[in-house]
């Protein structure tokens, strides 16, 4: 088999998944990393694995247990995080991780009084553990800070409490950001810059050192190009790059700057895998 020469500094990858539905076979897997949610490849679904209190990724392989809700990669560390709850409420039951190559001897409880300091710890882990609970959220780069979606609309951004009730958006408390929420953007969250940037999909939120009042919003792309995936940022975190889909359904790659003002410049054309086009749903942009 001949190997692909490795990619140089600064070129783009995109992939196109299939999702694997939730239910029958284990539960959802999602990305903790960036918005789109990655699931298991070809060959690697998770499954439960009886008696061990989490999930397995040995292809194929099958028992029988109670589900568990969400289970989700950490992004940096590769650890795999999930809940013990195996129905669909919220709960204070423990979050568990474990590597899984090394399987149930990993395992590593956090119990529910904990996850405030695990929010508290990193952005990454923040997100995470957010999403154990079936959270879309996003974490300033230090944790501590967490940017969610709103009930009346927009978004929304949260500190953490020293403690809540059950599920682990319960320890978020509302800062009442001025100019967010139903006032502010109607976006998702997709990555804070620094401690003050929010990045919402196509648009750059500014907001002040206490998080109490947003002082700038910039857009990152022109309307028209926002049919698509929100923006992943570049290892340096100079430049972004995205995927929207044009007239006709033709999928482009676009990378673009986030100084300069400059207008996003397209890569290239990017075509869907021919075998079930239309089921490939997610689809991933990696940076080397």
């Amino acid at each position: 088999m001949r190997k692909a020469p490795p990619a140089p500094p600064g070129a783009l990858a995109v992939a196109f998944c299939h999702p694997i539905p939730s239910g029958g076979d284990g539960g959802k897997v999602a990305g903790g990393g960036h918005r789109p949610r990655r699931h298991g490849g070809p060959g690697r679904r998770l499954r439960p694995e009886h008696g061990q209190g989490g999930l397995s990724a040995r292809p194929g392989r099958v028992h029988k247990r109670a589900k568990n809700t969400d289970a989700v990669f950490h992004p940096v560390t590769g650890r795999l995080w999930y809940n013990e709850q195996p129905h669909g409420f919220r709960s204070s039951d423990p979050v568990v991780s474990r590597d899984t190559k090394a399987g149930a001897t990993s395992e590593q409880r956090v119990p529910y009084a904990k996850i405030p300091s695990l929010l508290r710890q990193d952005g990454p882990t923040a997100a995470t553990v957010l999403a154990t609970s079936g959270v879309h959220g996003r974490a300033v780069p230090s944790g501590g800070v967490v940017a969610t979606g709103a009930q009346t609309g927009g978004i929304r951004l949260t500190r953490v409490a020293d403690k809540g009730w059950s599920g682990a958006d319960a320890c978020l408390t509302d800062l009442d950001t001025k100019g967010l929420g139903e006032d502010g953007p109607d976006c998702a969250p997709s990555f804070w810059r620094d401690a003050t940037t929010l990045v919402c999909e196509f648009e750059q939120i500014t907001v002040t050192a206490d998080h109490k009042k947003v002082v700038k919003t910039e857009d990152l792309a022109p309307k028209n190009d926002r049919v698509g995936l929100p923006p992943v940022p570049s290892p340096d975190g100079k430049s972004f790059a995205f995927l929207p889909k044009g007239e006709g359904g033709q999928w482009a790659l676009f990378r673009g700057d986030f100084t300069g003002g400059a207008q996003p410049v397209k890569v290239a054309n990017v075509d869907q895998p021919l075998d079930g086009a239309d089921k490939h749903r997610t689809s991933l942009i990696r940076w080397n």
